[in-house]
């Protein structure tokens, strides 16, 4: 997955790209964003890494769980787009 800022303005009021905190702040963000989500699927996720915004996932469940945890991530913000 690819994680990007859509709204430039959310990403200047939040922390500017490029500052020292803004890959904390990211991190954080992520972590709140991602925790439910893997929480309801921990048991079809043998491997979940993930560094700012790649992630590598390895995956025992179904195709069809897959894309029920895509379209849960795809939902999770408004703000950010995981693509593929």
């Amino acid at each position: 997955y690819v994680a990007s800022v859509r709204n430039s303005e959310w990403q200047m009021t939040i922390s500017t790209m490029g500052t020292s905190f803004s890959v904390t702040y990211a991190t954080i963000f992520m972590i709140w964003l991602e925790t439910p989500i893997i929480n309801e699927f921990r048991q079809h996720i043998v491997l979940y890494k993930r560094y700012i915004d790649d992630i590598f996932l390895i995956w025992s469940g179904s195709a069809t769980e897959l894309c029920r945890l895509r379209e849960k991530f795809g939902m999770a913000n408004d703000n950010i787009n995981h693509g593929h």
